[in-house]
This record gives C-alpha cells, structure tokens and sequence, in this order.
C-alpha cells in the first residue's frame, strides 16, 4: 500500500516522499504484513474487523490502515475509557465498546501506567512493569469485572456473520481473550495476535499456537511478538 501522505486528527503526520516506501500504523509492521494475505485472498477491500486491547485509533494499531484506506469498519474494545472515548472520536462509525475481555467472568485489577501500551490486566505482566527496576510508572489501579469475547459479540445488535480480521494484543491475557470466543459461531478468516514467549522452532508448544490450530488455523508469519494466523 503506498501513501503519499496520512493526516488523523490526534496522531502524528506522516509524510512519504519515495514512491516506494510503506507508512504503517502498527507496532512492528504487522498491517503491512496482513495486507498481501488479505489480497490473495480477495479480502482487502471493505472488511470487518474485532480488535482487542485497541488502545488507539492510530498508534500501534493493526486496524488504522484498513480502516482510513480501505474502508473497513468493525469493533474495537479495550479497557480504559480514555482508548474508547478516543475511538467515539476517530472512528464513530464502529463499534466501540469498554470491556476487559477474558474467558470467564471475574474481577481482576486493572493497572495502567504512564506508557499506556502496556496496561494490562495480567498479574505476571504487570509484576513485570511495576517492578522497582521498571522504567514505567503505575498511574491506577482499579477492579473490573472480566467479559467474554464471544458474550460481548454476542450481545450486539447485529452480531457479526462474518469477520475478516480478529487482532488481540492484551499484554499477557491474550490466550485467554482467545479461549473465550466461540469459534463456531465467531469464526475470523484471520487472526493477530501476541504470541509472548513463541519461538518458531518450537512453534507447537506455544499454548496460543495450539489453540489455534485446533480451529483450524495455520500460521503464515510472525513480527518479533506478533503471530498472523489465517483459515482460508
């Protein structure tokens, strides 16, 4: 995908001069990863997304560049209200929703801190950024109670029949947000997400990768956290 230039309203101007180069939204490059596997499958233009731990409109986001070039549209759900007012702001014409997602319900303590990348709801994660020796500060704490993905696609008003793209970037519950969608039902032709830990001579012991190939997905690239995963 080349862009000349790319203006959203609360995010940093990028701007191309080379005719060759690519502007990308995500963290590593994931979207411009997903976009030639979306293409060969005849998918690029028009689809619809569910992104989970969205945390921006624009930064680090997988979904930014399909949603401003190639018209998709879709649900974003994240934790903190500031993301989801962010999301009213930027994208009103999807479905933005305030939830922590895990696969069962039950309260677990939110903690966000001053790089909001890495808010999480997992205990081990936020052990990890809230150590004495972490370069991050806590801001909050708070309790909230935990939703299903496939309770929270559910009770749309229109739940999705068909969904292109499922990206999940939870900072460690990421497994969990997974096992809680009902692949029956929910079934995304292609799924982001952060495989902590995965390495790719091993791939098959990776908790993630396992429950993914038992629905029938197989993995098609990985970008240094990020695995992409499709079932065609």
């Amino acid at each position: 995908m080349l862009i000349k230039s790319i203006k959203p309203a609360g995010a940093a101007v990028a701007s191309v001069g080379n005719p060759d180069a690519h502007v990308s939204f995500a963290q590593y490059g994931e979207d411009l990863i997903l976009l030639p596997t979306l293409r060969k499958y005849g998918r690029l233009e028009g689809g619809f997304y569910v992104d989970v731990g969205a945390f921006h409109p624009f930064r680090f986001s997988n979904t930014a560049l399909l949603h401003l070039h190639k018209g998709w549209r879709g649900v974003n759900i994240d934790a903190s209200p500031d993301a989801i007012a962010l999301f009213n702001e930027h994208r009103p014409g999807d479905i933005n929703i305030l939830a922590a997602v895990s696969d069962e319900e039950t309260d677990l303590e939110y903690v966000t801190f001053n790089k909001g990348n890495i808010n999480s709801l997992d205990a081990r994660m936020i052990k990890r950024w809230a150590g004495p020796d972490s370069p991050f500060t806590v801001k909050e704490r708070v309790r909230m109670r935990t939703q299903r993905l496939d309770t929270i696609l559910g009770s749309l008003a229109s739940p999705p029949d068909r969904i292109d793209l499922l990206s999940v970037d939870c900072e460690g519950l990421d497994y969990r947000v997974l096992n809680s969608n009902d692949w029956e039902r929910f079934h995304p032709f292609a799924v982001l997400v952060e495989c902590h830990g995965l390495r790719l001579d091993m791939v098959s012991g990776h908790p993630v990768h396992r429950l993914l190939a038992r629905h029938g997905y197989r993995l098609v690239s990985h970008a240094f956290v990020t695995s992409l995963y499709i079932a065609p």
